[in-house]
C-alpha cells in the first residue's frame, strides 16, 4: 500500500495527475456551458 501512495505521489509531482483533471475540467466547463444555453433556449422560447 506504501508502494502505490509513493507512486501516486511522484506522478502528482511530475503534473501527470493534474493535467488529467484540467483536461476534465474543461470537458466539465463545456459541458455546463451547452447545459445553459439550452435553457436559454427554452427559456426564450416560452
Amino acid at each position: 500500500m506504501a508502494n502505490i501512495k509513493k507512486e501516486i505521489r511522484e506522478e502528482i509531482e511530475e503534473g501527470a495527475i493534474e493535467e488529467t483533471l484540467e483536461i476534465i475540467g474543461q470537458d466539465k466547463l463545456l459541458w455546463v456551458c451547452m447545459k445553459t444555453l439550452q435553457m436559454n433556449e427554452k427559456l426564450k422560447e416560452n
